[in-house]
């Protein structure tokens, strides 16, 4: 995918002898650890669209499928005002790096359940 967004990292993942490993050292995604939650969302839901100050997040769906989107509205970003939009799907898994400071939201085109790691327990 050519994404916009600079500092957005996509990692593909597979499953491997029934395992789905989600995240690894050698991914080079965090430096420090808040916590992991399963989150589902129902068939044409939209999460409403949020930022963290401090906190990254890595989305990684597990079953279903939608679109993430993410925005960059940072002042002296490289990528000021982009756009991406990026489809998530259970066909074809990848970990997704949402820095601080983009907005973000995520839309269900079915039922979906996303495994988010956050660097930071609190924003």
């Amino acid at each position: 995918m050519n994404k916009k967004i600079k500092d957005i990292a996509i990692i593909e993942k597979l499953w491997e002898d029934g395992q789905l490993n989600v995240l690894n050292e050698n991914d080079h995604l965090l430096r420090r650890f808040g916590s992991i939650n399963l989150r589902e969302y129902s068939k044409d839901v939209s999460s409403p669209e949020k930022t963290n100050e401090v906190v990254d997040e890595i989305w990684t769906l597990i079953a279903g499928g939608g679109v993430l989107r993410l925005a960059d509205y940072r002042e002296g970003s490289p990528s000021l005002n982009e756009v991406d939009e990026i489809l998530l799907d259970e066909n074809s898994i990848q970990s997704v790096l949402i820095p601080f400071g983009i907005i973000f939201s995520f839309s269900a085109k079915q039922d979906s359940k996303v495994i988010v790691i956050r660097t930071h327990q609190e924003d």
